[in-house]
């Protein structure tokens, strides 16, 4: 009996404390704002919102790149209606992707971010602190943590250059946007209708240099909205030598040499440009996921690829 007591007694024990590790429901408190400052209602505002903006992987981010999943599944109505699409996606180019990737090749040429009025200078101005930021808040003025409106104004672009919406990220997340971006547009059946087409075409063109696989691969399927007599009959190849597993193989009985080689002297112009882009890749590509090949034994490779 004392026994039983004694594990009756443990066992309330371990409940009650259970018990106080529940959290409280919180209470509402009715305040009166009339009597809160400004400032102190700017500030208590804005807490949470930096703090969601300032870290990577941010609610406002993952719900875009879940908007940009659905909208690939009807990407038929977006290629018909492409102008706002379009600009959203080179604006994200011209302003959040390429100031984080200032060693590549940008996506857009600086002719093309010109002409659109864009400016990549917006992203590049030194971070603020939480006061600072409620400073500028305080005294009228925009701040670079805030998530600015379609048209605003960005502190530190050029006069007129305007930004559809700016939010601060890191290179993966913002790889994650633009690979849904990509997914949507290799969805697509035709380029014909797309708004800025011939700079998209220069898009997909310029980002077959990234090491990303799954953006050089989305990219290249971008390409073939123009149907390009030079690359569809090679679509198989050209995307097993963007596999990590497949392009050694690939490597090997896939030639363009002029005697022996599987590509037409037609196909040569617009072919080549674009293998050349994707191995290059390979070559640059530091870390690859369960490689069994070093860095050196890739650039080998490569190299006498193209030697012939």
């Amino acid at each position: 009996d004392e026994a039983e007591e004694v594990v009756e007694g443990k066992s309330k024990e371990r409940k009650g404390k259970a018990a106080k590790k529940v959290a409280k429901v919180p209470t509402a408190v009715v305040m009166d704002l009339r009597l809160v400052s400004p400032l102190q209602r700017l500030h208590e505002r804005l807490i949470t919102t930096v703090k969601a903006h300032h870290f990577s992987g941010t609610p406002q981010l993952d719900v875009k790149v879940q908007l940009l999943t659905t909208a690939a599944s009807d990407a038929k109505y977006l290629q018909n209606h492409s102008k706002y699409f379009v600009e959203q996606f080179l604006n994200f180019l011209a302003l959040q992707y390429d100031p984080l990737f200032t060693e590549d090749q940008e996506a857009l040429e600086p002719e093309d971010v010109t002409a659109l009025g864009l400016s990549s200078r917006a992203t590049h101005a030194d971070a603020l602190s939480l006061e600072e930021h409620i400073a500028l808040k305080a005294a009228g003025k925009k701040s670079r943590f805030e998530v600015l409106p379609e048209g605003a104004h960005v502190r530190g672009a050029a006069e007129g250059d305007v930004t559809m919406g700016v939010v601060k990220m890191g290179r993966s997340d913002a790889t994650r946007v633009l690979t849904g971006f990509l997914e949507v547009f290799s969805n697509m059946s035709s380029a014909q209708p797309l708004y800025q087409n011939e700079i998209l075409r220069r898009v997909f063109h310029a980002l077959l240099v990234k090491t990303n696989n799954q953006v050089q691969l989305l990219s290249l399927r971008g390409l073939y909205l123009w149907k390009p007599l030079d690359l569809m009959p090679y679509k198989q190849q050209l995307e097993n030598l963007i596999d990590d597993e497949k392009y050694r193989d690939e490597l090997t009985f896939f030639t363009v040499d002029d005697e022996h080689g599987q590509v037409k002297e037609a196909h040569r112009q617009g072919l080549v440009p674009v293998l050349s882009r994707i191995l290059y890749a390979k070559v640059v590509q530091r870390k690859v996921q369960g490689a069994r090949t070093s860095l050196a034994q890739r650039r080998a490779t490569v190299l006498a690829f193209f030697a012939g």
